[in-house]
Protein backbone atom coordinates (compact mmCIF):
# COMPACT_ATOMS: atom_id res chain seq x y z
CA UNK A 1 0.00 0.00 0.00
CA UNK A 2 2.80 2.51 0.64
CA UNK A 3 3.94 2.04 -3.02
CA UNK A 4 0.66 2.62 -3.93
CA UNK A 5 0.17 5.80 -1.93
CA UNK A 6 3.43 7.07 -2.92
CA UNK A 7 2.63 6.74 -7.26
CA UNK A 8 -0.86 8.24 -6.21
CA UNK A 9 1.57 11.50 -4.24
CA UNK A 10 3.80 11.57 -7.31
CA UNK A 11 1.24 10.90 -10.20
CA UNK A 12 1.33 14.17 -12.89
CA UNK A 13 -2.03 15.98 -13.15
CA UNK A 14 -2.09 18.03 -16.49
CA UNK A 15 -5.35 19.67 -17.05
CA UNK A 16 -7.59 16.79 -15.06
CA UNK A 17 -9.68 18.33 -12.00
CA UNK A 18 -10.70 14.72 -10.97
CA UNK A 19 -8.83 11.32 -11.26
CA UNK A 20 -10.88 7.94 -11.38
CA UNK A 21 -9.12 5.81 -8.76
CA UNK A 22 -10.55 2.92 -11.04
CA UNK A 23 -8.57 4.05 -13.88
CA UNK A 24 -5.79 5.64 -12.79
CA UNK A 25 -5.21 3.55 -9.48
CA UNK A 26 -6.60 0.17 -9.99
CA UNK A 27 -3.92 -1.52 -7.36
CA UNK A 28 -4.46 1.34 -4.83
CA UNK A 29 -8.17 0.76 -5.41
CA UNK A 30 -8.34 -2.95 -5.26
CA UNK A 31 -5.95 -2.67 -1.98
CA UNK A 32 -8.99 -1.11 -0.23
CA UNK A 33 -9.62 -1.49 3.62
CA UNK A 34 -6.57 -1.37 5.23
CA UNK A 35 -5.30 -0.69 8.92
CA UNK A 36 -2.12 1.22 8.51
CA UNK A 37 -2.32 4.37 9.94
CA UNK A 38 -2.96 7.66 8.17
CA UNK A 39 0.26 9.94 9.04
CA UNK A 40 -1.15 12.69 10.51
CA UNK A 41 1.28 14.74 12.74
CA UNK A 42 -1.23 14.62 15.90
CA UNK A 43 -1.37 10.74 15.14
CA UNK A 44 2.34 10.40 15.63
CA UNK A 45 3.14 12.63 18.31
CA UNK A 46 3.22 10.62 21.91
CA UNK A 47 2.55 12.24 24.83
CA UNK A 48 3.90 11.76 27.82
CA UNK A 49 2.36 9.99 31.32
CA UNK A 50 1.72 12.33 34.41
CA UNK A 51 4.28 12.45 37.02
CA UNK A 52 1.79 12.42 40.01
CA UNK A 53 1.38 8.17 39.80
CA UNK A 54 3.24 5.54 38.58
CA UNK A 55 -0.39 3.42 38.95
CA UNK A 56 -1.72 5.86 35.95
CA UNK A 57 1.65 5.52 33.56
CA UNK A 58 0.77 1.84 33.72
CA UNK A 59 -2.64 2.66 31.97
CA UNK A 60 -1.03 5.07 30.22
CA UNK A 61 -1.46 4.99 26.25
CA UNK A 62 1.27 7.22 24.49
CA UNK A 63 -0.72 7.37 20.90
CA UNK A 64 -4.22 8.27 20.17
CA UNK A 65 -6.56 5.09 20.27
CA UNK A 66 -9.04 6.66 17.59
CA UNK A 67 -5.90 6.82 14.80
CA UNK A 68 -7.20 7.28 11.37
CA UNK A 69 -7.16 4.50 8.85
CA UNK A 70 -8.22 3.56 5.58
CA UNK A 71 -12.00 2.38 5.87
CA UNK A 72 -13.10 2.54 2.61
CA UNK A 73 -11.96 4.25 -1.01
CA UNK A 74 -13.87 6.39 -2.80
CA UNK A 75 -13.73 6.74 -6.43
CA UNK A 76 -12.59 9.87 -7.73
CA UNK A 77 -10.08 11.90 -6.42
CA UNK A 78 -9.88 16.14 -6.45
CA UNK A 79 -7.04 17.28 -7.45
CA UNK A 80 -5.90 21.12 -6.24
CA UNK A 81 -3.52 23.79 -7.77
CA UNK A 82 -1.22 25.35 -5.45
CA UNK A 83 -0.67 27.78 -7.84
Amino acid sequence: MTNELLALCDYHIDEEKSLSMKKDFPRLMALGHSPLIIPLQESLTASLPPNSSSSSSALHEPFPADTPTFESEQRFILSCSLT
